[in-house]
């Protein structure tokens, strides 16, 4: 069941901008978001200032006979409230929050896979990791996993599409201080 929402919360976190042929059918994928470190797929993910935090990102492409190169344009900070609450109903909307954070003195990130060559049927998976300074203001986080331009492998230039999608996630950072 948690399983089910995250997907959902994922699915429904996408923002879809699609720029191409019009007549290219927009490829049909599912994402599933794990914590390497629990093995959970929650809709909020718990971190420590100061840790290396890893997701894995599973792609699965649907019905389609061609390969498909999706990359990981970047991990964007989209939001920061410094309010904590393990509430996971608490409201998560962060049109109003902190946008002013540098990401760069707040988290790094990598990724083990980039792109990632989607085959039907065929889950493929990328370890994301982020890398929380030690002096990450505590709080709730709001990050994006852009997906950049979808490349099909098969026949270049002539299907490829552009979606502007993005993965959230949605973080609560605590304390590092024992």
């Amino acid at each position: 069941m948690v399983l089910v929402a995250v997907i959902g919360l994922v699915y429904f976190g996408y923002h879809p901008f699609i720029e191409g042929p019009m007549s290219t059918p927009r490829p049909q994928y599912s994402v599933s978001i794990v914590s390497v470190d629990t093995g959970l797929a929650l809709p909020v993910f718990n971190a420590t200032q100061g840790s290396n935090q890893q997701f894995n990102l599973t792609l699965v492409l649907h019905d389609s006979s061609q390969k498909l190169s999706v990359p990981l344009e970047n991990i964007t900070l989209t939001g920061y409230n410094g309010t904590i609450s393990q509430d996971l109903y608490l409201n998560w909307d962060n049109r109003y929050w902190n946008k002013s954070l540098v990401q760069e003195t707040v988290f790094n990130y990598t990724s083990s896979v980039n792109p990632v060559i989607l085959q039907s049927a065929s889950p493929v998976s990328t370890i994301l990791t982020l890398q929380w300074s030690d002096d990450a203001p505590v709080g709730r986080y709001t990050i994006d996993v852009d997906l950049g331009k979808f490349s099909f492998l098969s026949s270049p230039g002539e299907l490829d599409q552009t979606y502007g999608e993005a993965i959230t996630l949605y973080i609560i950072l605590n304390s590092g201080a024992t």
